[in-house]
């Protein structure tokens, strides 16, 4: 009996068993603004930041409730498990303490950093997409002073349409300037999603680190994934990549300064801008050929990238 004949059927529910969070989380830091679908396989879903009694956009308290999710982020779920079972045991927190330190340990202590918004990424793609993360990427790090050479998250699902399960490559990036945070964000996309697969592609090296490194803390939806990871099988014919994208960029709607704007206003602003910007995405993924893929691309414009970069950064350090 071949591996195909033993192996537990895989399904999109297998994988919501398994997703954290939920988007009341997010919708208490920012909202959404307009959702607009492209030839049916690009869907641009644009964010803005919401504000505080005193109509001060929440970059602060957005920066905190990421460094609080680091955990989730970097360690795999088994890893997780066994702190809190622990502590359970002992009716003390000491290990998942350890956790939040080991994971704090691992970002990169750089002004210029990005792992914010690819930790913003990592929260869209579980929490409002529904789509778990599969590689914890940042344990793969050699040093906590150094990105990681890599997309920046790996992400599954399957398709309950086609029985194909979809390998999702995150990728974020955060720029002043709109148009150049989504010409360098899906210029990085387009490595993962157009490359042969073949030996030393980029494809090739995650993957096989993905089946390296598989860890889900559920033996049976592991068992279930090993064929379709597995090139000389036939079931890797079902494998579809994917993109899950976020971009950060500065926008001048929100107040600053001598400049007051409710958070209404705000909004109102920022919706007759939202247009323009799933226009650049359109373009730039037409011009790289990335018109066939399905990809889910997240904007969210800041009063600052700069200043979000800083208060993360901050928050990171001194929690």
């Amino acid at each position: 009996m071949t591996s195909a004949d033993t192996a537990p059927a895989l399904t999109e529910e297998a994988f919501l068993d398994i997703v954290r969070g939920n988007v009341e989380d997010l919708d208490a830091y920012h909202g959404q603004l307009v959702e607009d679908t492209v030839d049916g396989l690009l869907t641009v879903r644009t964010r803005y930041l919401l504000s505080d009694a005193m109509d001060r956009p929440r970059v602060k308290d957005l920066a905190a409730m990421l460094v609080y999710s680091i955990i989730d982020y970097a360690f795999p779920r088994s890893v997780i498990a066994a702190a809190k079972a622990t502590d359970a045991d002992t009716g003390m927190t000491r290990e998942t303490a350890k956790l939040f330190r080991k994971a704090r340990d691992l970002f990169v202590k750089l002004d210029k950093t990005g792992e914010g918004g690819e930790l913003l990424l990592f929260l869209l793609t579980e929490s409002l997409l529904r789509i778990p993360q599969v590689l914890c990427k940042m344990r793969l790090k050699t040093s906590g002073g150094v990105h990681y050479h890599g997309c920046d998250g790996l992400h599954m699902t399957v398709d309950p349409t086609t029985s194909n399960l979809c390998v999702y490559w995150g990728e974020a990036k955060m720029y002043a300037d709109y148009s150049s945070a989504i010409s360098s964000c899906l210029d990085s996309l387009k490595g993962f999603l157009l490359g042969d697969g073949g030996s030393g592609s980029v494809q090739e090296r995650d993957i096989d680190l993905l089946s390296d490194h598989l860890d889900l803390d559920d033996e049976v939806l592991e068992s279930a994934l090993v064929d379709y990871l597995d090139p000389s099988h036939p079931k890797f014919r079902q494998l579809e990549y994917r993109g899950a994208c976020f971009v950060g960029f500065d926008a001048d709607a929100y107040p600053s300064g001598a400049k007051e704007r409710t958070s209404e206003e705000v909004r109102a602003l920022l919706a007759t801008q939202a247009p323009q910007w799933t226009k650049s995405v359109q373009r730039c993924a037409t011009s790289r050929e990335l018109s066939p893929f399905v990809i889910d691309l997240f904007c969210l414009p800041f009063p600052s990238v700069a200043s979000f970069r800083n208060a993360f950064l901050h928050e990171l350090m001194h929690q």
